[in-house]
């Protein structure tokens, strides 16, 4: 544990009074996010498949929330950029 003084001036005090902070600060490399999201699963699923279009369904998820989550695995990766993202009302559609 980390201990360092910190000077502070109080309100209507010229002195200065040392009050200790405490924390920690431990060294570590942040590790790589290894975890493929739901919505890169389902792109990877339907960039194998022979399928040139599929409706998507995820229990619990709100289509506008499925939709923006596709949305964006596209827009950050590359290798779904021949894939289109449709919304006809609540359901949405994976095209090639």
């Amino acid at each position: 544990m980390c201990t360092l003084p910190l000077i502070e001036r109080l309100p209507g005090r010229k002195e200065e009074m040392l009050v200790e902070t405490k924390y920690r600060l431990i060294p570590e490399e942040i590790p790589p996010i290894s975890k493929a999201t739901v919505y890169e699963n389902v792109m990877d699923d339907f960039l194998r498949g022979k399928d040139k279009s599929c409706r998507v369904e995820i229990p619990k998820k709100k289509p506008s929330t499925v939709h923006q989550g596709l949305l964006k695995t596209k827009r950050i990766n590359a290798k779904f950029a021949g894939i289109s993202v449709v919304r006809r009302g609540d359901t949405i559609y994976l095209r090639k």
